[in-house]
This record gives C-alpha cells, structure tokens and sequence, in this order.
C-alpha cells in the first residue's frame, strides 16, 4: 500500500474526528480571510475619499438635522435647502479657492415615476465649479453635463444601464463615477438647473417648496476648498459670522469615520485572533491526543518495517490533508462572509468602503490558505515527531496508552 492509500484510508477510517478538524481549521481560515480583506476595503475606502477630497469644508442650513458622515458617506435622501444668496455671500471670503453649490432632491420608493424603488439622493451640480464629482469621473468623459444627462454612482443599479427615469423624466446616462466609498456610490447627478426644474414640476414635492421657497431660489448645500496654507479654522470663524449656517469639516468627519472604523476592526480582529488560536490549540490537541490513542498502530507500523520517516511523513500527510480540505472550505466560507459584511456595511450608507478587486481577493485568499495550511500542518509536527521515535517493543509490552 502506498503512502498515499495509507493518508486516505486513515482519514477515512475516523470520519467524526476529522470532520470536527476540517470545520475548526474552515471556521478559522474563513475569519481570518474575511477580516483581512474587510480591513483591506476600509483602508482602500478611506485612502482614496481623503486623496480625492473634493470640498474641504461643508456648509448647510443651520436648521439641518444632519451628521457629518450621513451627508459625506450616506447615499440615502436628505432635504436641507437655504436661499442661493448665501452663496454670493460666501464666495468672497478670504482663504476660500472655490466654492461649489448643490441641491438635493430624491427618487421615490414604490413610484411609477422612478426606475429605482428605493429612495436615492439626486444631487444638482454646477459643472462649471464642482470639485466633489470630477474626481471620480473617467478620464474619457468630457466634463459636460446636459440637461437631459446624469452621472450614476458606482453602487448604483442603474450603472450599467444607458437611460434612467427620475420623477417622470427619462434620462441619458453619460457616466458612471468610480467607486469611491463615500455617498457618490449610490447618488445621481445632474445639472443644477436641471434638478430644481426637476423638483419643481414634481407635485410629491410642492409641500417642501410652499415652506422652503421656490426651488430655482434654493441651493442645499455648498462646497467649499480652502486655499494652501490657508488657516481653516480662521476660515471657519469667519463663515459662522455669516449666520444661519452650519459648517463641516471634511478632515474632521473622514478621521472620525475612520477611527470607528479602527476600533471596529480591532476589536473583530482581537475576536479572530481569540478564534483563531483556538483553532490552532484545537488541532494541535487532536493530533496530540491521537497519537496517544494510536500508538498501537504506530507501533505495528514500526514493527513491520516503515521507517521512522514514513511513519513521520504519514502523520504530517494526514494532517496537511486536512488543513488543505479545511481551508478550501474556509475560503468559500470567507468569501461570503467578506461579501456579506460588505453588503452590510453598505446597506448602512456611512462608511467609506471600496470593494477588493478580484485579482485583490485572489492573493489574499492565496496568502490565507497557504499560511492557514503552514499554521495547522506545523501543530502536528511535535506529535508527529513523538509518533515517529516511539520503539515498538515498548508499545507492545506495555500497551497501547503508556
């Protein structure tokens, strides 16, 4: 019988057992791919937000009930609305190199009048001065915005598709954004005008427009870049003597999100780290404890001629082939974890998160399942070991458990 008729016949022999392992060692390998890689999307996510930072600072009515990271990350509906004056106001004040308007308005949920059934933020733009969307367009795209045209986030359903409806009006798609981890994934954009023209036609808004005003004298929010060394705190003092506004620091919500994020993965992590050296305890223990019960067989294997390095490499075998079917399992397990944390976390619209490419996954599946297989494979070479120098004249003269 050759060596490798011995490793599956044995692994055969004790299907329980090993079953067990192969579901310690997935459970493990699945953790550890599915946090690394959620960890990976994070950092992706907030690197690439805080490179293309398009607005250094975000100023909205002081009546807007809005978080920081809901506006810059959240992709779902906000009405906040001030008169477009504000922005005159705002555009000569020192330290400022541009300043950008926005207005809001949404699709509806369950609507023949939307392509989308859920309600997605649709966001007018002045492409003249926009420095938020720009960024993120393909360098192929020409930089205009007609009105009868819109820009779709990347997480967006449409973003594959050439026309889109929005409240009754059917649009061509003239770009899909790149994924950016921020509220720019699940929002559409369009031309300013366009947009309030668009809200004030619609009649499931005209209760906004009798109390705010009329939407061609309202803008949402506005964008503001602050100059090289410029000091943006004394910026910020003098905006807030302007009145009637509320400010937002990029930097500030980006180190805020990103240090939730932090604590998030370290404390995932200490947990995959507490699971994982259980499973590590685990197979070492097994292989450990079977080597005990098998010393019978070991002996009589040594009685009839292996050598002590086959009977090492046996052991070893049996154990690798374990940690192999153990971290293909894994990996299938991780990979739908990772994709479901990334759904999750997505469904939640307030964390920068950039999905792994597929070449991305590929090596951290490779690394994870090479070093899942090294680990579990190395618990059993000190119980392979101990196996290999048993003497077979000891086991049978004082039995199988010593």
């Amino acid at each position: 019988m050759t060596l490798f008729h011995m490793i599956r016949s044995n692994l055969l022999h004790r299907k329980l057992q090993n079953s067990i392992l192969i579901i310690a060692i997935a459970i493990g390998v699945a953790v550890a791919f599915a946090v690394s890689a959620l960890y990976k999307s994070s950092d992706t996510g907030m690197n690439e937000a805080i490179k293309r930072m398009g607005a250094d600072i975000v100023i909205v009515p002081n009546t807007a009930e809005i978080e920081g990271g809901t506006l810059l990350y959240g992709g779902a509906p906000v009405n906040v609305y001030m008169n477009k004056s504000k922005l005159e106001e705002i555009k000569n004040i020192p330290g400022l190199a541009s300043v950008s308007p926005q207005f809001f308005v949404h699709t509806l949920s369950g609507a023949d009048c939307c392509s989308i059934n859920i309600p997605t933020r649709v966001i007018g733009i002045d492409p003249a001065t926009d420095t938020y969307i720009k960024p993120w367009l393909p360098e192929a795209y020409n930089g205009s915005l007609p009105e009868n045209s819109v820009i779709i986030g990347a997480k967006n359903d449409y973003a594959g598709e050439p026309q889109i409806t929005i409240l009754g009006k059917i649009f061509d798609v003239a770009a899909v954004a790149g994924e950016t981890g921020s509220s720019i994934d699940y929002s559409i954009y369009m031309n300013i005008d366009t947009a309030r023209q668009l809200a004030k036609d619609s009649e499931w808004f005209s209760f906004i427009w009798a109390k705010a005003g009329q939407p061609d004298k309202l803008i949402s929010v506005i964008l503001a870049r602050v100059e090289e060394g410029a000091d943006i705190n004394y910026i910020n003092e003098y905006l807030a003597k302007t009145g009637s506004i509320k400010l937002i620091v990029a930097v500030d919500v980006k180190k805020s999100i990103q240090s939730q994020m932090q604590l998030l993965i370290q404390i995932i992590g200490t947990l995959s780290f507490i699971i994982i050296g259980t499973v590590i305890f685990q197979v070492f223990a097994s292989f450990y404890l079977s080597m005990r019960h098998r010393r019978g067989e070991y002996g009589i294997y040594l009685a009839l001629g292996a050598s002590r390095c086959k009977m090492y490499t046996l052991i070893i075998g049996e154990a690798m082939s374990i940690s192999v079917i153990g971290g293909f399992i894994g990996l299938l397990a991780g990979m739908l974890l990772y994709r479901g944390s990334c759904s999750f976390l997505a469904a939640l619209r307030s964390y920068p998160l950039i999905s792994l490419s597929s070449g991305e996954l590929f090596i951290s599946a490779v690394i994870t399942f090479a070093v899942g297989v090294f680990v579990t494979t190395a618990a059993s070479v000190l119980p392979a070991w101990q196996a290999a120098r048993l003497d077979p004249s000891s086991v049978m003269t004082k039995g199988e458990y010593d």
